[in-house]
């Protein structure tokens, strides 16, 4: 049994949340995902607009799904870029 967590990018210039997607931990996605990010994606052009945010998680043993009742803040992404470029 796995429980994944749930994310979703906040982007302060909208206003809203991006389309949430599935990680094991935070960790994994803040590893992960600057190296999926094409060099030409708004969020390395202006990462201070974004934040990333775990919002609930899924237990692929029961398909039963819960959310935080509030967004919880894991980082900015100005932050996360800069440890990926030091990489």
């Amino acid at each position: 049994m796995q429980i994944y967590r749930l994310f979703s990018i906040y982007d302060r210039k909208v206003g809203s949340y991006m389309m949430p997607f599935f990680g094991i931990n935070a960790q994994t996605v803040m590893r992960d995902l600057p190296a999926q990010l094409p060099a030409d994606h708004i969020i390395r052009k202006v990462p201070g607009d974004f934040s990333l945010y775990e919002i609930g998680s899924f237990s692929d043993d029961t398909g039963f799904m819960t959310v935080h009742v509030k967004p919880l803040f894991i980082c900015e992404f100005i932050d996360l870029l800069k440890t990926d470029d030091v990489v």
